[in-house]
């Protein structure tokens, strides 16, 4: 064994300082940029996953709304066989601008509703990004030990967050 470490010109006191930096990044990375990095992802994850779980919550209401409206139609068909042709027509004609009314209000709710969702998912996206290239910042700033060029920092951050993608 000694003779390995001879000829390989190995120093255990170089060994161990590495394993003690190559330590004290780990926890440093792992500390102030994966773990709160984590927490947010989570987070959003969440917050997609209500919005999402809303989203099929208003759909249901959007099912029960169409049902009631079904019901209403056929209580005003049963009427109007009572009532002469004319008042006849009129109930037909004011069934067919509640439907399309009421067909409208729901694609409005479920338009705005996805262009919700949409949106906060773009917002989430964007938000993450930034946070990333700032901790990629920061963590390039702490491993390096000083500031270079803020050139080769925003170049280096776009080539991280573009190898993240």
């Amino acid at each position: 064994m000694e003779e390995l470490i001879t000829t390989f010109h190995i120093d255990w006191k170089l060994m161990l300082a590495q394993l003690v930096n190559f330590i004290i990044v780990f926890v440093v990375l792992w500390r102030f940029a994966l773990k709160p990095l984590m927490r947010n992802m989570s987070e959003r994850s969440a917050t997609i996953e209500k919005s999402l779980k809303d989203a099929e919550i208003i759909d249901q209401k959007l099912k029960a709304t169409e049902q009631e409206t079904r019901q209403h139609v056929s209580e005003a068909r049963a009427q109007a066989m009572a009532i002469l042709n004319e008042t006849k027509k009129q109930a037909e004609a004011k069934r067919q601008e509640l439907l399309v009314r009421a067909k409208q209000e729901v694609e409005g709710v479920i338009r705005s509703a996805k262009n919700q969702i949409r949106e906060e998912k773009e917002s989430m996206l964007v938000e993450a990004r930034k946070e990333l290239a700032h901790l990629v910042g920061l963590s390039l700033h702490k491993i390096m030990g000083t500031s270079v060029d803020k050139k080769v920092d925003e170049q280096y951050i776009k080539d991280r967050i573009r190898h993240l993608k």
